[in-house]
């Protein structure tokens, strides 16, 4: 019978014996082996939503979709949503109403006098 540090398999001779089957045999006490598969796919689910940005005296509304998971912070934005809110809100800061106005609807607020 054979123990740890032995041989290796092809001074052995052991017919039908593979070499992983080997290893784990050798493995030390408590180690633990990685899988080669595929990961589990996760359940993602999206919805849109509608996200508001105030800038100044503009506002504008921002169609994205949040997306749901049963794991970590959720829900949370694509990084091209998250790019797109990012792009209107400089717009909105440089005062580019074209380019702000490509991507979402924009609105000027006007204060009320009480």
């Amino acid at each position: 019978m054979s123990e740890r540090g032995a041989e290796p398999e092809a001074s052995r001779g052991r017919a039908g014996k593979t070499r992983a089957a080997d290893a784990r045999r050798l493995a030390p006490a408590g180690f633990v082996w990685l899988e080669r598969r595929f990961p589990e796919e996760k359940v993602m689910t999206k919805h849109p939503h509608t996200k508001l940005i105030h800038e100044g005296h503009y506002a504008a509304e921002v169609e994205v979709e949040l997306i749901d998971t049963d794991e970590g912070w959720s829900p949370y934005l694509s990084l091209e949503d998250a790019e797109k809110l990012d792009e209107v809100r400089k717009a909105l800061r440089r005062g580019d109403l074209k380019r702000a106005s490509q991507l979402a609807r924009v609105f000027q607020l006007t204060p009320v006098n009480a």
